[in-house]
Order: structure tokens, then C-alpha cells, then sequence
């Protein structure tokens, strides 16, 4: 099992809690967390499982790199970024894969049934992802939109 260092590998159920002053129970949930793919390839272990999907992930990951720059590049638009001051690539290429690693992060989040006999019994005090503000939505649901097909 891969184990969770430095914002990578597995986050066990209940172990992260986004709502500390509200919340009984660490969130009701468990996911795991990829850095950076250098070459299709992961920085970090991966478990078994993932090892022969690894460049699935890894094109997933891409698609969603490309998409950050799309949007990063219509927001620029959006702003009326002065061309002198780098117009509509302002954005973008202050996130280039040539001036090092981002720090971005794909998350892969499982929410069990709240019946799931998976992780065993279900409490009612648990939530599922506490109170928080949410940065990255935006991109996080663009991909999951090409997570689920429904977008080249």
C-alpha cells in the first residue's frame, strides 16, 4: 500500500477532515493523490493495481494540463491582458512544464455508499467532504467531463 507523503499516494478513509470545527469523524471518504508525470511516468510508487494503467493516468493527467492552459489562456482573453505584457499567453506560461514542477496535483476521490459494507459500518455523524472553499473546481469538473467520455 502506497501511503500518503507530501500531498501523494493513498489518503485513508476518515483521514482527512475539511470541516475540523464541525465535523465528529474525518471525512467519508478515501482517494489518492498523483503528482506530477514526468514521461508517462509517475514520481512517486504506485500501487499493483495502478502499475499497468499508469499511462492511462498519465494521458488523462495530460488532457488535463492541456485544458488548465485552455482556460488559463481564456481568462488572459477574458482580462484584456496588454499583448506587451504578454496578452493572452500571460497565464499559461507562468505555468509551463519548462519552468519546473507545478505542484499540481490529480486526485482519484472514492465516497463509498453510505450502506457500503466496504469500509464497514456507516456512522451518522459522518459527512462526506466537510464545509470548505473549494479552489480548482472549475478544472476538476472540466475533467471529469473527459473522465467520463463525454468530451475529446
Amino acid at each position: 500500500m502506497v501511503r500518503f507523503v507530501q500531498n501523494k499516494g493513498w489518503s485513508a478513509m476518515h483521514s482527512e477532515t475539511l470541516d475540523p470545527r464541525s465535523q465528529k469523524n474525518g471525512d467519508f471518504k478515501e482517494a489518492f493523490n498523483f503528482g506530477e508525470f514526468v514521461g508517462g511516468k509517475a514520481q512517486q510508487p504506485l500501487p499493483k493495481e495502478l502499475v499497468t494503467q499508469e499511462p492511462e493516468i498519465s494521458n488523462f493527467a495530460g488532457k488535463c494540463r492541456d485544458l488548465c492552459k485552455q482556460l488559463l489562456e481564456l481568462f488572459a482573453l477574458g482580462l484584456k491582458i496588454d499583448s506587451h505584457e504578454g496578452g493572452q499567453a500571460w497565464f499559461a506560461r507562468h505555468h509551463e512544464a519548462t519552468r519546473g514542477a507545478s505542484g499540481s496535483i490529480l486526485r482519484f476521490l472514492h465516497y463509498p455508499a453510505s450502506a457500503s459494507h466496504e469500509v464497514g459500518a456507516y456512522d451518522p455523524d459522518d459527512v462526506r467532504a466537510g464545509a470548505h472553499s473549494d479552489y480548482g473546481k472549475l478544472l476538476r469538473s472540466s475533467c471529469l467531463v473527459l473522465a467520463n467520455g463525454k468530451n475529446d
